[in-house]
């Protein structure tokens, strides 16, 4: 059993990894990422155990972070469609807590950017980062720590 949730994490490495290279390099973050992160999410719920509590667990973690994201992108226009697809499919597999505080370090990622960019004369206030490869960092980050 323990062998299929090392292979889930890394192809949701993988995938995550995908989507951050492909919004480095055109500033988007297709639908295919999003689909396989929920088909992932779904085959894990499927090993853990598919139960109302782990289902519901599933949908807190996609629908909140989601949420959230789709909240600060209304009120400023902070983050693309992707990045709220992304971010939703990555809570769908990670759950409620995981997903929360993969948001967390992905926040703590860009501003880290953000500040290295900032120093290096690369970066000013209205620069607008790339959240994918932070997301995508803080992401595998939170299914290391929550999941082993």
């Amino acid at each position: 059993m323990m062998f299929w949730h090392i292979a889930l994490a890394a192809i949701f490495g993988l995938v995550l990894g995908l989507a951050a290279a492909w919004d480095l390099c055109t500033g988007e973050i297709l639908n295919r990422y999003a689909v396989l992160l929920l088909g992932l999410g779904a085959v894990h719920l499927l090993i853990k155990g598919c139960s109302w509590n782990s289902l519901g667990d599933c949908l807190a973690g996609s629908g909140v972070a989601a949420g959230l994201m789709l909240v600060i992108a209304l009120i400023n226009d902070g983050f693309g469609g992707g990045d709220i697809k992304l971010v939703g499919a990555g809570g769908f597999y990670l759950g409620f807590i995981p997903s929360l505080f993969a948001l967390l370090l992905s926040c703590l990622i860009a501003a880290a950017a953000w500040i290295i960019l900032r120093q290096r004369g690369k970066a000013t206030l209205s620069t607008k980062m790339k959240y994918g490869p932070c997301y995508a960092i803080g992401a595998v980050i939170s299914a290391i720590l929550c999941f082993v």
